[in-house]
């Protein structure tokens, strides 16, 4: 199979997913996101920007699956791959940075919040930077009542 009919089968796979994400049919999506990634891990010549495009919003899609399978720790991974082969992706640093603040791991969500930021304004991610904000104060806060607890 050459090159080319490997990113036409992976493109088939990723636009069937589509579809059956949209139906809320999420497992069947994401078994054909996973197909459309075995396609183009396999080409022999993986750097076409078509082939790392596609991958970028396969791996993308893959991790909202997981988002709505409450995975935050596999989506996360699949985020990365994305940003592996597009480290600009918005919607990769969105999707991990919500997974990030699901998890409670404020610091590493805001990291991503201001590289998404400064890539596009986006009222999504503004919004989940304020929260991200709120909830840095909040442990911040408690640290200090700890701290001060402690010399009492």
């Amino acid at each position: 199979m050459t090159d080319e009919d490997k990113l036409s089968r992976a493109t088939l796979h990723k636009e069937i997913g589509s579809e059956l994400f949209k139906q809320g049919k999420y497992e069947a999506a994401f078994r054909r996101f996973k197909a459309s990634v075995q396609y183009l891990i396999f080409m022999n010549d993986k750097t076409t920007a078509h082939a790392c495009e596609l991958y970028a919003t396969v791996c993308n899609n893959m991790a909202m699956c997981q988002i709505k399978f409450n995975n935050p720790a596999y989506a996360i991974e699949l985020c990365g791959k994305a940003l592996s082969v597009d480290d600009t992706n918005v919607k990769a640093l969105y999707r991990r940075a919500s997974c990030y603040v699901v998890m409670k791991r404020y610091e590493e969500a805001m990291a991503d919040l201001v590289r998404a930021q400064n890539r596009e304004s986006n009222v999504s991610v503004k919004k989940l930077m304020e929260t991200v904000q709120a909830q840095l104060k909040i442990q911040d806060d408690e640290y200090r009542t700890v701290v001060k607890n402690m010399f009492r």
